[in-house]
């Protein structure tokens, strides 16, 4: 399926159906292909009678046209259902089922990204898909998950790095409308001639089964960060438009060999780097550049690696320091790149992942790898506008104190919001309001954050409150915790539960909490779990917390309901779940 049209008017949408006939006999058949829209026929075709001998096939093409379509986009995600039938003698003998977007893409320098005519300059980020324990072996609803925590931290596009990943995914993509880089795999290694095969057919495969996806924007059919030679890049390139023809396919690579150049911040040319009127959507950025001291340093011993203090980084076990110097260098890089010619750009990753080279997990993203945010998460969820809203996800005001306030927090206190002011209270005493964008700081930003300074640390609580249009939007507070007292319990399904017959993969939280509910941010203790009802914890079952969480992988088989989840530690009151908001 392809859009050859779209606007408000009307769109024109072409289907290639290929028939064969698996029968011993001649068959004579039609093809109908309707387009549906909440289950009303919005466009139908049939084709005239065709005749296929005994093990013969054939592609027929037909056109359809849609009177004031509604159209995909990332804010309004649309999606028809397709329904292609084989009648013979008005009778349907086979059928085919599948979700389809109308959209239409559009890739220039001069005109930036486009969908349906309409120039847009998405926030975007790298995924990598796994989970602890379980690896990339994520069932449905699992994979539904994430996508809804890149929608909601504030990402609208996303890069698949470095190779195909879940259907399900896609199929969230398509729901919740991020838009996608879809990718071969490969990384940093290029073999001979079978090696290079095999690459140009996984091009082939991943084109064929993701072309019909809606929200696939580009194609990565390169090798990333590897050289190839001008006549395997050459293959990619063809087998890509070979196999989704038109001007809706859209190659990209490393090199400047594909249709659109994709470049990292590191590499130092988002600026300077031009070639007529190709765009450039910049992969990476907020990582490396800040990480390692030239592009060529030794991954075995890590020699010219930069001060850890100083690089993106950073386990939420390294507290508010590290922390912020993370949500820091995203805030910078983001702003830099923003006042590149770059179309899009996808910060470098949204969760942190295992490294096949490297014992210790690359702590990249603004969320770790058991997705829970850092102070950089809530940097770009700001960074939508406060009206953005959607179904299956959540987004409207913001406003994020980047601070665990306690006697060593840095009293230059860092607020992130997407409001118009921004007021800071200590112990509800107003310490004032800013606007974010007075500041005049990091102008590129759609909503900069702001800093408040203040003279000396005082125990208690800091309240940050988001205004718009006059009224208290949104709060956010911070409370210096007392002494460890008991545990809590969450299970992030995020309201999304199995479909009947599919097991699940949950990650489960016990925070550590003191008399008044405060998050004992600097508290490391063990947490033994315990599970009944069927579910089980997949690794070991006591575990340290890390920044006053610790989190385990529970795996759900098929049919099992009413699990019960319990967590102890020394000293602190239990807790079960489910309860009253997972509390004993």
């Amino acid at each position: 399926l392809r859009t050859l049209a779209a606007d408000a008017a009307s769109a024109t949408v072409a289907a290639k159906v290929h028939v064969r006939n698996a029968g011993t006999g001649v068959r004579r058949f039609r093809v109908q292909v309707e387009l549906l829209r909440d289950g009303r026929i919005v466009s139908s075709v049939l084709s005239g009678e065709r005749e296929l001998a005994p093990g013969a096939a054939v592609h027929i093409e037909l056109e359809l046209t849609l009177t004031k379509p509604a159209l995909w986009s990332p804010a309004a995600p649309t999606l028809h259902e397709v329904v292609v039938s084989l009648v013979e003698e008005e009778t349907m003998v086979d059928e085919r089922r599948l979700r389809f977007g109308v959209r239409r893409f559009g890739f220039s320098r001069s005109g930036g990204f486009t969908v349906n005519g309409q120039r847009l300059r998405l926030r975007g980020t790298n995924r990598h898909q796994e989970l602890p324990r379980v690896g990339y072996a994520l069932p449905r609803a699992a994979q539904w998950r994430d996508a809804r925590r890149i929608k909601e931290a504030g990402f609208d596009y996303v890069r698949l790095s470095h190779y195909p990943q879940s259907p399900d995914f896609m199929d969230a993509c398509d729901a919740l409308g991020i838009v996608v880089m879809n990718a071969i795999p490969g990384w940093q290694y290029c073999g001979g001639e079978k090696f290079q095969d095999a690459c140009v057919e996984n091009a082939r495969q991943l084109v064929r089964r993701d072309r019909n996806h809606a929200c696939v924007a580009l194609w990565e059919l390169s090798l990333n960060e590897t050289p190839m030679s001008e006549a395997l890049m050459a293959r990619l390139q063809a087998a890509g438009h070979e196999e989704y023809p038109g001007d809706q396919m859209f190659t990209c690579g490393w090199i400047d060999r594909f249709d659109v150049f994709i470049h990292s911040r590191q590499h130092g040319q988002i600026h300077s780097w031009r070639n007529g009127d190709k765009a450039l959507v910049v992969a990476e950025y907020g990582d490396w550049e800040y990480y390692a001291a030239n592009e060529g340093f030794d991954q075995a011993t890590g020699a010219g690696v930069l001060p850890a203090a100083e690089n993106s980084r950073q386990f939420r076990a390294g507290g508010e320091r590290a922390l912020r110097q993370q949500a820091l260098n995203h805030i910078e890089a983001l702003d830099d790149t923003l006042a590149s010619p770059a179309v899009l750009d996808g910060q470098w990753t949204v969760f942190d992942y295992a490294r096949g080279y490297h014992p210790v997990r690359a702590a990249c993203g603004v969320m770790d790898i058991f997705r829970l945010p850092k102070f950089s998460y809530h940097f770009y969820r700001s960074q939508r506008d406060p009206v953005a809203d959607g179904a299956g996800w959540t987004g409207g005001p913001v406003v994020f104190i980047a601070s665990h306030w306690r006697p060593d927090s840095d009293l230059r206190v860092l607020v992130f919001s997407n409001c118009a002011e921004v007021e800071l209270l200590l112990n509800g005493r107003s310490l004032g309001r800013r606007n974010p964008a007075a500041a005049g700081a990091f102008a590129h930003l759609p909503h900069p954050p702001v800093v408040f300074v203040l003279s000396q640390f005082e125990a208690g609580t800091l309240e940050a409150v988001g205004w718009l249009g006059g009224r208290a939007a949104v709060r956010h507070r911070v409370t210096t915790p007392g002494q460890p007292a008991r545990l809590a319990l969450e299970v992030d399904t995020l309201g999304l539960a199995p479909a009947a017959g599919e097991g699940d993969v949950v990650v489960a939280h016990a925070t550590i909490l003191d008399a008044q509910g405060t998050l004992c941010v600097g508290d490391g203790s063990a947490v033994d779990f315990s599970v009944e009802g069927g579910a089980e914890i997949v690794g070991p079952a006591v575990v340290p917390a890390e920044a006053g969480v610790a989190s385990i992988v529970i795996r759900v088989p098929a049919g099992v309901a009413g699990w019960r989840l319990a967590a102890r530690a020394a000293a602190l009151r239990p807790a079960v779940w489910p309860g009253a908001g997972g509390q004993p």
